[in-house]
């Protein structure tokens, strides 16, 4: 299903189980948290929660599922399943490229030398890439 241009899916098992996690310790939903990495996909952590005023909502088999614009404006679709008593996410982000997800803008990590080499001279990519013809 769809909602603000995310895309979530909740496999009927993940559901009954974050149902059963929501009762047991009070709380009113899921939050879905964005969280930033340099030269990687955005990562999604997954916290029992309460609604707060400004969240995006999402229901889903009685299930409320909460973000923020950030997810929304980051990742274009997520697929929750339960298996062997975890929870587990497949996470799509809207754009792939590394130079648009800061990496190759973060003076701080090294590790994005090949994505820089590779996609700075890119019209998507800004024109001072920090380690553009550099070796470590």
């Amino acid at each position: 299903m769809q909602n603000d241009n995310l895309e979530i899916y909740i496999s009927k098992e993940a559901s009954k189980n974050l149902s059963k996690l929501l009762k047991e310790n009070h709380y009113s939903c899921v939050r879905l948290s964005y969280v930033k990495s340099c030269c990687a996909k955005g990562q999604l952590d997954i916290i029992l929660d309460d609604i707060k005023e400004k969240d995006l909502k999402y229901n889903c088999n009685s299930i409320i599922l909460v973000y923020d614009n950030e997810v929304s404006d980051n990742i274009k679709k997520v697929e929750i399943i339960h298996k062997n008593n975890n929870f587990m996410m497949k996470i799509t982000p809207k754009n792939n490229n590394s130079c648009k997800n800061s990496c190759c803008n973060n003076h701080t990590s090294s590790t994005c030398n090949n994505n820089c080499n590779n996609n700075c001279n890119n019209s998507n990519c800004n024109k001072g890439c920090p380690y553009k013809n550099k070796s470590f």
